[in-house]
C-alpha cells in the first residue's frame, strides 16, 4: 500500500488534499468529516454504508462523499482502490467560488453519490481523470498540485451534472446538529470502552437516550445495528493487534472485548472470511515481502 501523502500548497494557506491508494483489509468505522472524499475502485468490489444505505462498488465505480456524509467501509473482496480527500475550498479563487461551492454541495445531496447509474461515456471520462491524477501522484513533478487540482475540478463537475449523474432516489436529509453531537459522543464512548463489557443500555445511558429509542436512532444514523457496529469495531482493532504485535490470539480476543477465543474467531471469520491466525500469517508474509 502506498503511504498517504498530505499535500500542502506552496502558500501554506490554501486547501490541502490527500491521495491514498489502498488494498483494503480492514473495517473503517463509522465517521464523517468536513472534507469531500472520492472513493474509486480499481479492482475487486467494495461495500460502503453511506447515510444508512449499503452501496456495492465494482471496478470502475466511484462514490463522492459530501461534507458530513456518515460512512463506514468494510473490508473489500480483492479490493484495490483510491481515496482522495479534499476540501471544497480548492475552488477558492475561481469566479463566483462562494456561490459555486454552495450550489455544488447542495447538488451532492440531491444527486446520486455513486457512478452506478452513469452511462459509459461518463464512466470512461472519470476513468481517464483518475488515470491522470494517479500518473501525477506517481511522478510528483513540479506541477503536481496543478495536475491533481485540475482533475478534482473535473470530478466536481461530473458529479454535479444531472446529465451525467442522475438525481438520487433517496436525497440526503441532514440530521440536526444535536443528533450529530450525540452520535459523536456514542462513537467516542465506543472507542474508549470497546474492550469492556459494553452493552446497548450502557451506551444509551451515557448519551442520555432510552435504550429502545437509542437502538432505533443508531440504526437510522448508521444503517446497521449497534451490536453489528460494536463487533466490526472490535474486529478492526483486533486486526491491528494481529499485524503489529506478538500478543497471542487469546490475549487479543480479551483485549478487544470478546468473551472468549471461540466467539472472537467466529466474528473475525464473518468479517474477513479467514481466521485470526491465518490473517496474522498473511500479514507476516506480506511484511517479509516488503522488507
Amino acid at each position: 500500500m502506498v503511504a498517504p501523502f498530505m499535500y500542502d500548497s506552496a502558500s501554506g494557506n490554501e486547501a490541502r488534499f490527500v491521495v491514498i491508494r489502498k488494498q483494503e483489509d480492514r473495517t473503517i468505522p463509522m465517521h464523517w468529516h468536513s472534507e469531500l472524499e472520492l472513493m474509486y475502485v480499481l479492482s475487486g468490489e467494495q461495500d460502503v454504508f453511506v447515510n444508512g444505505e449499503k452501496v456495492t462498488l465494482l471496478a470502475g465505480d466511484g462514490i463522492l462523499l459530501n461534507s458530513g456524509d456518515r460512512h463506514l467501509i468494510f473490508p473489500g473482496n480483492g479490493t484495490n482502490r483510491v481515496n482522495i480527500i479534499f476540501s471544497i475550498d480548492i475552488l477558492d479563487g475561481t469566479p463566483g467560488s462562494h456561490a459555486v461551492k454552495r450550489d455544488l454541495q447542495e447538488r451532492f445531496d440531491i444527486l446520486d453519490k455513486t457512478t452506478l447509474g452513469w452511462k459509459g461515456d461518463g464512466k470512461a471520462f472519470l476513468r481517464n481523470i483518475m488515470a491522470f491524477i494517479l500518473r501525477a501522484d506517481d511522478e510528483r513533478g513540479y506541477d503536481y498540485e496543478v495536475r491533481v487540482r485540475s482533475g478534482l475540478f473535473f470530478i466536481l463537475c461530473l458529479f454535479g451534472d444531472e446529465r451525467i449523474n442522475p438525481p438520487s432516489a433517496n436525497p440526503v436529509v441532514r440530521p440536526s446538529r444535536k443528533a450529530d453531537a450525540k452520535m459523536e459522543k456514542v462513537f467516542t464512548f465506543i472507542g474508549e470502552h470497546y474492550s469492556d463489557r459494553v452493552t446497548l443500555g450502557m451506551v444509551a445511558s451515557a448519551v442520555g437516550y432510552v435504550p429502545t429509542y437509542f437502538s432505533h436512532v443508531f440504526k437510522a444514523f448508521t444503517g446497521i445495528t449497534f451490536y453489528d457496529y460494536l463487533t466490526s469495531y472490535r474486529v478492526m482493532r483486533a486486526m491491528y493487534l494481529l499485524s503489529s504485535t506478538s500478543m497471542s490470539i487469546a490475549e487479543i480476543a480479551t483485549r478487544v472485548g470478546f468473551r472468549n477465543v471461540k466467539t472472537f474467531d467466529r466474528a473475525f471469520k464473518e468479517h474477513n472470511d479467514i481466521s485470526p491466525l491465518r490473517y496474522r500469517k498473511q500479514q507476516q508474509a506480506g511484511a517479509k515481502g516488503r522488507a
